[in-house]
């Protein structure tokens, strides 16, 4: 794939549009997956340029969607923009001079990231979308995701994978999702989590062996946690607590608790 060609993405997804028909659809959205996990792959001399070399790159997608694009998330694929996951080892933050690039975004890492498969009849959560503000009186907007916090209550072992992700079973020793955490830490038994999307799921797309394709209903989310950076500057009427991103999960169906608290996740 070749990204810099002056008909990309139209020649990579070879179709004219993304709204034709549903399989052309699904077959657009897989451009920015693939072109976005392959650029990852590429190793720049100054992990600090990232952002803004893929500006060129991101501007194309974004026409070719005809939407918009902040840090690699689209408005017509906002959920599924945001299941992105490390495809090995854990991610290493890029210490950024003057931009302030959210943990939400694989831009802020140095690492290579591929997606969670999604199929394509999943219902997509309303519980968050864009915003921009400043919250530490710097006079400098940062984007931010305003979301609706849950929770989920995990028990039982878990153990390790590949592909990054980590199965969580039940006493009883029964798989009841998966996490690809961004780093290698133990995640505590109750996680604060954002849910992306919902339907059904396939185990072998998210660590599973290829034999595992029997389908079950599934919540895709973002697991959170408060961030350092909530240093109380962001206190106000109309405030909510920062969060940060700490990895990408999927759930069976029914195991989230009813939604909580509103926070920003940064």
């Amino acid at each position: 794939m070749c990204l810099g060609r002056s008909n990309f993405p139209h020649e990579r997804s070879g179709i004219s549009t993304h709204r034709e028909t549903k399989i052309e659809g699904n077959r657009a959205k897989l451009v920015f997956e693939k072109s976005f996990a392959r650029y990852s792959q590429l190793g720049l001399s100054k992990p600090i340029d990232k952002a803004n070399a893929i500006l060129g790159i991101e501007f194309r997608l974004a026409t070719f969607y005809d939407t918009s694009s902040v840090y690699g998330v689209f408005q017509c694929h906002f959920g599924i923009s945001l299941l992105w996951k490390r495809t090995k080892d854990e991610v290493v933050p890029i210490p950024f001079l003057n931009q302030e690039v959210p943990t939400w975004s694989w831009m802020a890492y140095e690492n290579p990231i591929d997606y969670v498969r999604v199929s394509a009849d999943f219902t997509q959560y309303p519980e968050f979308h864009f915003d921009y503000r400043d919250i530490d009186g710097s006079r400098i907007n940062r984007s931010l995701l305003d979301v609706q916090l849950q929770k989920i209550t995990l028990g039982g072992p878990s153990r390790k994978q590949e592909h990054s992700w980590t199965f969580v079973q039940d006493g009883s020793d029964n798989r009841i999702g998966a996490i690809s955490a961004d780093q290698e830490k133990e995640l505590g038994p109750g996680l604060e989590v954002v849910r992306i999307r919902g339907g059904r799921g396939c185990r072998r797309d998210y660590g599973g062996s290829p034999e595992e394709t029997a389908s079950e209903k599934v919540e895709y989310v973002i697991i959170v946690a408060p961030s350092s950076s909530d240093n109380g500057s962001n206190s106000g009427v109309n405030s909510s607590p920062l969060y940060r991103r700490l990895g990408v999960g999927v759930f069976q169906h029914g195991l989230i608790e009813p939604a909580g608290k509103k926070a920003l996740i940064i």
